[in-house]
């Protein structure tokens, strides 16, 4: 909760609210098909919103780049697609790294419900404490250190 009230107070001391877009919001591995190599189909639409890209850039990159840790190739190869097609803005640059932290504890809550409120047998478990380890890889950055890590 601290994290979440750091965050909104730094949107506040900036004086406006981030742009947004129209993002998926969840484009973890399962919600993409692929065929031939290529990627088909993006699925699961139910966190799709208008909302800041680069939360959306950062939710791919810890779905996509984590393994045991922070992948720093894959996580470059995927910012280097996403610039090919759209800027970072300095506003964006130095969301960057909040929007990590949110990314990070979003799912982190999610998996932590899912494995505490649901009656087990009742569906699949995600183990919480590896979305935790992308917490503390993104903390363990800061603010500079992901556009280090980035190579932004």
């Amino acid at each position: 909760a601290d994290k979440l009230a750091a965050h909104a107070e730094r949107d506040r001391a900036r004086g406006a609210a981030p742009p947004k877009a129209l993002v998926h919001g969840d484009v973890f591995r399962n919600n993409v098909l692929w065929k031939d190599g290529h990627m088909a189909a993006v699925l699961d639409f139910e966190s799709a919103s208008l909302g800041s890209v680069t939360f959306d850039l950062c939710v791919t990159m810890l779905a996509w780049c984590y393994g045991d840790t922070l992948e720093r190739p894959l996580a470059r190869a995927l910012l280097r697609g996403y610039l090919a097609h759209r800027p970072l803005t300095p506003e964006d640059r130095e969301r960057l790294h909040d929007d990590a932290v949110f990314a990070a504890l979003r799912f982190s809550i999610t998996r932590i419900t899912d494995y505490e409120l649901r009656p087990q047998g009742t569906g699949i478990y995600k183990n919480y404490r590896r979305f935790l380890g992308r917490l503390a890889a993104i903390e363990n950055l800061g603010q500079r250190g992901i556009e280090e890590f980035l190579a932004i």
